[in-house]
């Protein structure tokens, strides 16, 4: 590491002097360049410069976080990115109260950031609010149900018969309908301009939930926009903040999402079906696949109609229904396995790990242990530290694949709907 500058000429009247005193010792002009005190090798300045221990460059705005030039990386201390976590350890607790103190109405005008203060807990450390999914009773199912196929028909008939409004009422209903764990989030993450865009003439949303301010309402509707199209809905929508997963608020979602009707009505049928498939008592329609039917008690064949499409067929909960004989063999030999929440027959190819999503009711669970989550990063997780994430050889035949036939292994996960990263490390702790 090269040493530090410790002089600098003065502008005005070119005097060399050490970089520490607060003014000129020969015309008294302010120097911009007072450095206060900083836990790392990287010197943060008073004018909200960093100068690089490296190669000297003094980077503009104490927000960034690799050098300009040689591409040294910051010590967290300079990167305000990165305190949205709490220390918990203690001989450092009492060091950065005494800095919060100092912090608390910060605000840069280089970088335009603006934080608030965090909250502390010395007792635990905070869990974030996770909104978890109630069980319906037979009589809240049967009215569940029923919105949903009103819904429905109005989605597939565009009649509409159903005002935004109303649609907005059913949101709030669903929001309201789940559970959600209380706990204060960990930190807050503010910004005065959009975090996607930049556009400083847009104004930035403040989340409900948490709190946080980091996109426009135009990335605000396209974020939303993706999530519905890729039905990836449940429990609950979380805010945009990549570190932040609380649940968004459903006003946020209503009156900042801008979402369209047949937006708005393709969220609450995809929101309702995923949350209907995994109930024991909903059958799908095997012709529409979005309409089904209700059989509530024991398990009998029944002839019915599908109201969305007409069709009809013969139902029987819990039925794997005609299957042929090479299906049920493959059900015995567990080539075939069923989804543990909505029984979907599901197949899972060689070269991927047992952490998979239900192509029906959207649940994560693990193919060997059958063990279910909302979330597939927490569930490969717990599977890494039980050893089940993988079955025997196939990490190493994904990882020989992407070797030796890219072609072949960029297949692979996109039949299984996986994007191609090619930076991705495979098999590595940070696996999402």
């Amino acid at each position: 590491m090269s040493e530090k500058l410790n002089t600098y000429s003065c502008s005005v009247c070119t005097y060399v002097q050490s970089i520490d005193v607060a003014k000129c010792e020969m015309c008294e002009t302010l120097n911009p360049l007072h450095s206060k005190q900083t836990k790392s090798d990287d010197l943060t300045y008073s004018n909200g410069t960093i100068r690089c221990p490296i190669c000297t460059f003094i980077n503009n705005g104490n927000h960034v976080r690799v050098c300009e030039v040689c591409g040294h990386e910051f010590e967290s201390d300079n990167n305000p990115s990165k305190k949205f976590r709490v220390d918990t350890n203690e001989d450092e607790e009492e060091e950065e109260e005494e800095e919060d103190d100092d912090d608390d109405n910060f605000y840069d005008l280089d970088d335009e950031i603006y934080e608030s203060s965090m909250p502390q807990n010395k007792d635990k450390k905070q869990k974030v609010i996770e909104a978890v999914e109630k069980p319906m009773n037979d009589n809240e199912l049967k009215l569940y149900y029923n919105q949903y196929i009103s819904v429905l028909k109005e989605q597939r008939q565009q009649t509409k018969k159903l005002s935004d409004k109303q649609l907005n009422e059913i949101i709030l209903q669903l929001f309201h309908s789940l559970q959600y764990k209380n706990e204060q989030p960990e930190g807050q993450l503010l910004f005065r301009h959009c975090q996607i865009c930049y556009d400083k003439d847009e104004p930035v949303i403040t989340m409900n939930a948490c709190g946080h301010r980091m996109i426009c309402p135009d990335d605000f509707h396209q974020y939303l926009s993706t999530r519905i199209r890729d039905g990836d809905l449940l429990p609950w929508i979380p805010c945009p903040a990549e570190i932040c997963n609380v649940p968004c608020d459903a006003k946020n979602i209503i009156e900042d999402g801008r979402l369209t009707h047949p937006e708005r009505l393709s969220f609450i049928t995809t929101y309702m079906l995923k949350k209907l498939s995994r109930n024991e008592n909903f059958i799908t329609c095997i012709q529409c696949q979005q309409g089904g039917f209700l059989q509530i008690g024991p398990s009998k064949k029944q002839e019915v109609t599908c109201q969305i499409c007409n069709v009809k067929q013969t139902i029987e909960k819990g039925s794997d229904g005609d299957l042929d004989i090479a299906f049920k063999q493959m059900i015995q030999s567990g080539q075939l396995r069923e989804c543990p929440t909505c029984r979907l027959l599901t197949l899972k190819e060689k070269g991927l790990c047992n952490v998979i999503e239900c192509a029906k009711c959207g649940i994560w669970w693990n193919w060997r242990t059958r063990e279910q989550g909302h979330s597939g990063k927490d569930l490969k997780q717990r599977a890494r530290m039980n050893g089940t994430l993988w079955e025997p050889g196939e990490l190493r035949y994904q990882q020989e694949l992407e070797r030796n036939n890219p072609t072949e292994f960029k297949a692979l996960l996109e039949r299984n709907g996986v994007k191609y990263d090619p930076n991705y490390i495979r098999g590595g702790w940070n696996e999402d």
